[in-house]
C-alpha cells in the first residue's frame, strides 16, 4: 500500500497539475491504480517485501525534513529552474509564469478540471471546439495569463452569451462563436493576428457600406462564409477592426418619407422657378 500512498499523492500534488505529466498518464491512472493494489496485495505474502517497505517509510520520514530543508533552499535561490521557458514580459499579451497566472486569475491548477470547464462552456453555448483545440487552449492556459483568463471567465453564469463578449478579448470570444471551423494558435499575439487577418478578409470582400441595413450585411456574411453573426457579434467585430486601424463603413439606407404625388409635383414646380430665376439672373448679367 505504500506505493499506492505515494501514487496517489503524486498523482493529486503534481502530475494533474502538469499539462506535459497529465497527457503521458491521461486514461491510464485507473490501471496503475489497480496494478498498485495488485502488486501490495500479492507483496503482502513476501516478509521482506514487507520488510522492506517499512524500511522506506522509515527511511522517508527520517530524511523528510533535509528534502524539504533543500526544496525550500532550492525554491529560495531559483536552483534547478529552467531560465528560457519561453514566459515572455508583455502586457499586451499576459504571458507569464503559470504560478503568478493561477494567483492572478484564482484558476484552479489542475489539468483535467480546466478541460472540464472548457468542455462544459463548448457544448454549452456551441463554440464548435474540437478536443485537439481545447487541449491546445489548455496548454497554452499554462503560458499566457491570457488564456487562463479566458478559461477563468467560462465559469461564470451568464444570462446571455451576450454578456460574455464584454472585455478586452470580445473579438477572440465573437471568432470562437460564429465560426464552425477555427484556427486556435497556444501563442496569444498570433491568435490575434489570426482573427484580425479573418475579420479584415470578410469586411473587405463583403463591404458593409454597400448594404442598407445591418441585418442585409450580416445575412451575406453568414451566407458567404457560413458563419452565424448576429447584430451583437458583427458590432463587436466592428469596433475590433475599427481599433485595429481598419474604418468600414457601416450599412445606411437613409430617411424613408412618405410622400404624396401632389408633394412630389410641388417639388417639381419649386424646381423649375427655381431654374428659371437663375436662367433670368444671368440674361440680366449679359
Amino acid at each position: 500500500m505504500p506505493l499506492l500512498v505515494f501514487f496517489l499523492i503524486w498523482y493529486f500534488g503534481f502530475a494533474r497539475n502538469n499539462p506535459n505529466t497529465y497527457k503521458k498518464i491521461d486514461g491510464k491512472v485507473g490501471k496503475i491504480i489497480t496494478a498498485l493494489i495488485l502488486f501490495s496485495v500479492f507483496g503482502s505474502f513476501i516478509p521482506s517485501f514487507f520488510g522492506l517497505s517499512i524500511a522506506l517509510i522509515v527511511l522517508l520520514v527520517t530524511f523528510s525534513p533535509v528534502i524539504i530543508f533543500f526544496s525550500i533552499i532550492a525554491k529560495l535561490f531559483g536552483i534547478g529552474k529552467n531560465k528560457n521557458k519561453g514566459y515572455k514580459d508583455s502586457s499586451v499579451l499576459g504571458a507569464v509564469s503559470s504560478a503568478k497566472a493561477n494567483v492572478a486569475t484564482g484558476l484552479t491548477r489542475s489539468v483535467p478540471k480546466r478541460k472540464k470547464i472548457l468542455k462544459k462552456f463548448n457544448k454549452k453555448y456551441g463554440l464548435n471546439l474540437l478536443d485537439e483545440e481545447i487541449d491546445r487552449i489548455v496548454d497554452a492556459s499554462y503560458l499566457y495569463l491570457a488564456w487562463g483568463k479566458e478559461i477563468y471567465d467560462m465559469q461564470n453564469n451568464y444570462d446571455t452569451i451576450s454578456q460574455w463578449y464584454v472585455g478586452n478579448t470580445g473579438w477572440l470570444r465573437a471568432y470562437m462563436k460564429v465560426f464552425p471551423v477555427h484556427t486556435i494558435s497556444s501563442d496569444f499575439a498570433r491568435q490575434r493576428e489570426i482573427c484580425l487577418e479573418t475579420f479584415t478578409q470578410i469586411f473587405d470582400e463583403i463591404n458593409p457600406g454597400s448594404f442598407g441595413t445591418v441585418e442585409d450585411c450580416i445575412e451575406a456574411i453568414n451566407n458567404e462564409y457560413f458563419s452565424s453573426f448576429d447584430e451583437t457579434t458583427f458590432m463587436v467585430v466592428y469596433r475590433f477592426l475599427e481599433g485595429a486601424g481598419k474604418k468600414y463603413n457601416l450599412p445606411s439606407l437613409g430617411i424613408i418619407r412618405n410622400e404624396s404625388e401632389l408633394d412630389k409635383l410641388r417639388k417639381k414646380y419649386d424646381r423649375s422657378v427655381d431654374a428659371m430665376k437663375k436662367d433670368e439672373g444671368r440674361k440680366l448679367k449679359i
